[in-house]
């Protein structure tokens, strides 16, 4: 038997439902996995063969220094960072991307909901429900900011009936982006 903090001190019949447990965690988790991905497929599916439904999957992909250095002595420099925003449309298979600096604003939620704003504004006029696929970073898009952006898009956008933000689950965000 191995120790580790969680085992430390536990007897021998506690430690066998402690991994009792963790397995059944491991398999829900898995479970909620495989039906999210299952979700995703029909929604994809769904945008592919109806003009008026959308489905995206959107990530701030991992922030870069600007101009990108491999010397030595330069890259110890203080560099600008940059940030990309990626909306990856499921359907088409396109691409499209916001990209800042660091001199432009931060990476957080008010920058994400004000790309989303654009890209949202930019759709064609047949479109009535949108469904957006992200991870559940909560300085970014799991928040209030967003939250409110998408009430006030509804609100506002001549012709949206319906957004679905769905966050993936936490260690499954291989989300087509």
């Amino acid at each position: 038997m191995s120790l580790n903090r969680a085992t430390c001190g536990l007897k021998p019949k506690e430690v066998n439902q402690f991994k009792i447990n963790l397995t059944a965690e491991l398999a829900e988790h898995q479970h909620q996995a495989e039906k999210a991905c299952a979700e995703k497929r029909v929604d994809k599916e769904n945008a592919k063969t109806d003009s008026s439904v959308r489905a995206f999957a959107f990530d701030l992909k991992q922030c870069f220094p600007t101009p990108y250095l491999k010397t030595s002595v330069s890259f110890y420099k203080r560099q600008l960072w940059s940030f990309n925003l990626t909306i990856h449309d499921l359907a088409t298979n396109k691409a499209t991307c916001y990209m800042w600096d660091e001199t432009i604003g931060a990476r957080g939620a008010n920058q994400i909901a004000s790309c989303l704003w654009h890209f949202c504004n930019s759709l064609p006029s047949e479109v009535k429900e949108l469904i957006f696929y992200s991870d559940t970073c909560g300085g970014q898009n799991k928040n209030n900011a967003e939250a409110m952006m998408f009430m006030f898009l509804i609100n506002n956008h001549p012709t949206l009936q319906k957004i679905n933000h769905k966050l993936i689950l936490s260690g499954h965000t291989h989300n087509g982006v």
